[in-house]
């Protein structure tokens, strides 16, 4: 599946945290489920983790929901 170049750049980053329960690490990694549609797939971000719990989210969900899932690194928001 061809996604269009700055097509994940319009969603709201979820957290600085990994949202796995416990976890406490920083969120390196954005989780999106992107399922095929027309005429647009539709794109759902699952939530932000470190890269450990973003592979065992994004392997649960696909398995659950079927569709794409698309690991994108979380840019650090700048500083004032």
């Amino acid at each position: 599946m061809r996604i269009p170049a700055g097509w994940f750049a319009g969603m709201q980053r979820v957290g600085a945290e990994c949202l796995w329960r416990g976890c406490g690490q920083p969120a390196g990694v954005d989780v999106i489920l992107v399922v095929p549609g027309e005429p647009v797939p539709a794109r759902v971000r699952i939530g932000s983790y470190c890269l450990g719990h973003a592979v065992i989210t994004g392997i649960e969900m696909q398995a659950r929901e079927g569709g794409h899932v698309w690991y994108v690194a979380c840019s650090v928001g700048s500083r004032s």
